[in-house]
């Protein structure tokens, strides 16, 4: 299924991941197809190829450039708590999230929920981890890619509680 994804319908998968995050733009759309384009054509995931695709989804985006691509180097706070994984913890929890995805019985729901929980970028997670909870989707479960549409992100939003 992995080089015959219906364009369209990943087209507006990753235009509704978009929304979710309020970029709307059609450089941003474009910028989202070609990090899909990236990883999809691979078999496999590596803290490489995560972050490769990080730079290309977000190479538009107002981000220091010394962030796109690259795993974030300091903890992250909201409402003055921590969110994510402390970053010194990172580099090992994406190698084994990247192992876990080599299992072809592993959840891609469990998978995107765990990459999410890391938050292992600066920004732009959601949007990334989406892409990569899709190419588990299509590569390892031989599913059509799902797509969260921005108004009803409330029921996405339910799976992290």
């Amino acid at each position: 299924m992995s080089k015959n994804v219906d364009r369209e319908l990943i087209t507006e998968a990753l235009r509704e991941s978009n929304a979710i995050e309020n970029v709307r733009d059609k450089k941003s759309l474009k910028d989202a197809l070609a990090a899909w384009d990236f990883v999809v054509a691979r078999d496999r995931l590596t803290p490489d190829i995560l972050c490769t695709t990080h730079r290309i989804l977000m190479r538009n985006q107002p981000l220091e450039e010394k962030w796109k691509g690259a795993f974030r180097r300091q903890d992250i706070f909201v409402s003055n708590q921590p969110h994510g994984l402390a970053s010194l913890d990172i580099p090992l929890a994406m190698h084994l999230w990247c192992a876990d995805t080599a299992e072809q019985n592993s959840s891609w729901k469990r998978l995107h929920i765990w990459f999410e929980l890391i938050h292992p970028f600066v920004d732009g997670n959601g949007r990334t981890g989406r892409i990569f909870m899709n190419w588990t989707r299509v590569k390892q479960h031989k599913l059509p890619p799902l797509i969260i549409r921005e108004k009803e992100k409330w029921r996405y939003y339910e799976w992290f509680r």
